[in-house]
């Protein structure tokens, strides 16, 4: 007797799968996409062959109940519900997108691949990689096998694995950033702005429009001349790769959003009591004599926001510690720039001054964040624990957020509340943009033409061609 393959439109029978596997399958693979479900159902009944392959990847995990939202939790899907597509795109975090695959050094960068929704990320890919034929598998490896990524950084992610189409989204993010950042310098030597003074903010908003404009133009040139082949399941797979990346943006974009309350409102308290300026501080010395001075028990701030009582020395002591540490991480992660300022730029006591006002903010306003990982407990955490070794990393993401929402939206040294509004706006809006490119063009080209984006990309950046 012949086992039929199930790959073969001939002995692919009609009641392959149900009712039931069928109506599932639209519903995640709609979240996926993030189409309407009608959309999805029409695609995946024009491909009955890739319909069933879905159905075997996705339905082992459906009906365990410690995983009913897998889909979620993975980081895998992106419902059409949580994106704005008509007039100007824009999108929201769910409430399970985490930031736990950016985990930072010196924290148990193992933790995320034990965890049992990442490793329901990795079956779901590698499953649905072994559904295609040896052909697409031969010939699509390079873009949706599951396996370590080139672009991940070795300090941070050791092991870190993904679809291999995350390496491209990387770079992609990247040249939208360098994009960004030359527009930029060019616009304040032409204007002559001097080194402490912000970017005005309508400036952020039509460079983020260009920088996007010009990585589109460039992809759309590199796939003129490639086919338009597509498959659902090849689809699929691209699509869990460029979910991540944008619900780790949207998260990131959250953090923000939910940080810059606690900055406005200590900075109003700060611009209440009549400063307006933090002044020059040399060490770390001096960072602690001035914030004992303002927060302390006999400050004139030490019952701003939600506080009850001043800063004590030991507390000043773990901010110093722990904004050094977000310093340190937001120095390392801004873009590579031949600008000679770059040297400097950040790494100063003042910037360290600024990024542990941010977290006495987060202290005195009671700021908590979301837990990386969901069910572990308690949903939240405090910002600022002056018992923490380290910052966890979406404490760490809001702090490095609202050391830029102080420094970007003042001149110098200033500690002005009533700038940050419209910074961060101007921001969310950049990063809206930066979003709407990746969605673009890794949510909505077909494989075809991902392929050969990828290809050029991998090809284009010599770190990665000699990885």
């Amino acid at each position: 007797m012949t086992t039929p393959n199930p790959r073969d439109p001939d002995d692919l029978e009609p009641d392959v799968t149900d009712e039931m596997d069928e109506r599932l399958v639209h519903r995640k693979l709609a979240d996926i996409l993030t189409v309407s479900p009608a959309e999805a159902k029409a695609w995946a009944n024009s491909e009955r062959i890739e319909l069933a392959s879905l159905i075997r990847s996705f339905k082992p995990r459906a009906g365990q109940s410690s995983t009913r939202n897998w889909l979620s939790t993975a980081m895998v899907s992106l419902p059409l519900d949580h994106v704005t597509l008509d007039v100007e795109f824009s999108m929201r975090a769910p409430a399970t997108a985490t930031l736990k695959y950016q985990t930072a050094a010196g924290t148990d960068a193992d933790d995320v691949f034990t965890h049992i929704h990442a490793q329901n990320r990795a079956n779901v890919c590698q499953d649905l990689f072994e559904e295609l034929t040896r052909k697409q598998q031969l010939t699509y490896a390079p873009l949706v096998k599951w396996g370590k990524l080139r672009t991940a950084d070795a300090k941070r992610h050791e092991r870190l694995e993904d679809v291999q189409i995350a390496d491209s989204i990387n770079v992609l993010e990247d040249q939208f950033e360098k994009r960004y950042l030359t527009y930029e310098r060019e616009a304040r030597a032409e204007h002559n702005f001097s080194v402490d003074q912000p970017t005005p903010l309508r400036l952020v908003r039509f460079f983020a429009e260009e920088a996007r404009d010009d990585v589109l133009v460039t992809v759309k040139r590199w796939v003129s001349t490639a086919g338009s082949g597509d498959n659902i399941v090849l689809r699929t797979l691209c699509n869990i790769a460029a979910n991540r990346a944008l619900l780790e943006s949207a998260k990131a974009g959250t953090l923000a959003q939910e940080g810059a309350s606690a900055i406005i409102a200590l900075l109003n308290a700060i611009n209440q009591v009549g400063i307006f300026e933090a002044p020059e501080v040399s060490n770390d010395t001096d960072i602690k004599n001035l914030l004992l001075q303002w927060f302390g028990s006999d400050g004139p701030l030490a019952t701003a926001g939600n506080s009850k009582r001043g800063l004590t020395p030991r507390e000043v002591e773990a901010a110093i510690r722990q904004a050094a540490q977000a310093q340190r991480e937001y120095v390392y992660l801004r873009p590579a720039s031949d600008d000679p300022l770059a040297e400097t730029a950040f790494k100063t006591p003042n910037d360290r001054l600024m990024f542990a006002l941010a977290l006495i903010a987060d202290r005195q306003m009671n700021q908590r964040v979301d837990k990386e990982q969901k069910g572990e407990g308690t949903p939240k955490y405090v910002v600022f624990d002056p018992k923490a070794e380290e910052l966890g990393v979406h404490a760490l993401t809001m702090v490095m957020r609202q050391y830029g929402q102080i420094a970007f939206s003042n001149a110098a040294w200033e500690l002005r509340a009533d700038r940050v509004k419209d910074y961060v706006d101007a921001l969310s809006y950049k990063r809206a943009r930066r979003q709407e490119m990746v969605f673009k063009v890794f949510k909505r080209m077909e494989v075809d033409k991902l392929l050969t984006v990828h290809n050029t990309l991998m090809q284009h950046v010599p770190e990665l061609r000699n990885a």
